[in-house]
C-alpha cells in the first residue's frame, strides 16, 4: 500500500514479486530466517523490533506485526503485517539507557553514601560507599525502612522531625549520628532530597559522609585552643597579640 511505499520508497512494481529479504540490511537473511519467519510459522502471528532497509539504502528500526494466511481449507498461502518505523523511538530509548548507565555509573563510584527510599520509607537501593559506612549491604537492606535500622534510640525525636520534613516536601541538612549495622554511632553529614511530584511525597534520595575524620580533627583543635587559651591567661607575663594592621586582638591579664 501507500504506507509501504513511504515507508521503503519502494513503488509497488518495484516490489511485487521480490522476497521479503529485499528490505532488510545485507547479511542478516539468516537472521531474518530464525528471528522472524519461523517463529511465524510456529505461532500464526510474530511481532518484534528490527533493523529494515529503505530503498536509498538508509537502515532504520521497525516494529513488526505479522500474521499468517490461510485459505479456506486452512492452508497458508502467505502472510500479512504491518511496519512501523520506531527510529526515533529507539534513539530515544538508547539515549535513556545511556543516561541510566552514566547515573548508575557516577552513584557507584561516588565517595558519598547514596541510598533511595520509597514512599513507605522502604530502602529501594544503596551505593557501596553507603554499605562501606554502614556496614550493610544491599540486598540486606531491600525492603527495611531506614529509618529503623540507622536511628539510635537517642535520635528518634530527631528523626520523627525529618519524616514530618519529608511529607511536607522540604529538602534536609543536618549533621549528625547514626547506627551501624554493628550498633556502632558513626557521625554523619546527612542530605535529604523527597521526591515526588506536585507536593506529594514519593520517597527521597539521601546523601551520608562520614565525618569521623574531620569531627576528630575538630575536636582536637578545641582542645588544643582551650589549652593555649589557658596558657596564656595563666601566664605571669604580658602576651598581647596584633593584627597585620598593627590593631591589637587580644591580651592577656598580666
Amino acid at each position: 500500500n501507500q504506507g509501504a511505499v513511504r515507508l521503503f520508497g519502494y513503488s509497488s512494481d518495484e516490489a511485487l514479486g521480490k522476497h521479503i529479504s529485499f528490505v532488510y540490511p545485507e547479511g542478516q537473511h539468516s537472521a531474518l530466517e530464525r528471528e522472524v519467519i519461523e517463529p511465524l510459522k510456529q505461532a500464526g502471528i510474530h511481532e518484534l523490533a528490527v533493523t529494515m532497509r529503505r530503498k536509498s539504502g538508509e537502515e532504520f528500526y521497525a516494529h513488526l506485526s505479522l500474521s499468517l494466511l490461510r485459505d479456506a481449507q486452512g492452508t497458508v498461502i502467505g502472510m500479512i503485517g504491518y511496519s512501523i518505523d520506531i527510529t526515533e523511538r529507539k534513539r530515544a530509548q538508547q539515549e535513556l539507557e545511556q543516561q541510566k548507565s552514566f547515573l548508575r555509573s557516577v552513584i557507584d563510584t561516588s565517595p558519598v553514601g547514596i541510598v533511595v527510599i520509597d514512599v513507605n520509607g522502604e530502602v529501594e537501593m544503596c551505593n557501596p560507599a553507603f554499605e562501606k559506612v554502614f556496614g550493610y549491604r544491599q540486598q540486606d537492606l531491600r525492603g527495611k525502612r531506614l529509618s529503623d535500622l540507622l536511628t539510635p534510640p537517642e535520635r528518634r525525636l530527631e528523626m520523627e522531625s525529618i519524616i514530618k520534613d519529608f511529607w511536607a516536601g522540604k529538602p534536609i541538612h543536618n549533621v549528625t549520628q547514626r547506627m551501624r549495622r554493628d550498633g556502632s554511632l558513626v557521625d554523619v553529614e546527612a542530605f535529604s532530597v523527597p521526591l515526588g511530584e506536585e507536593g506529594r511525597f514519593g520517597g527521597a534520595v539521601l546523601l551520608y559522609q562520614d565525618i569521623t575524620e574531620r569531627k576528630r580533627a575538630e575536636q582536637e583543635l578545641e582542645e588544643r585552643t582551650s589549652f593555649l587559651n589557658l596558657l596564656i591567661g595563666n601566664a605571669p607575663v604580658g602576651i598581647v597579640a596584633l593584627d597585620t594592621n598593627d590593631a591589637v586582638r587580644m591580651c592577656n591579664p598580666a
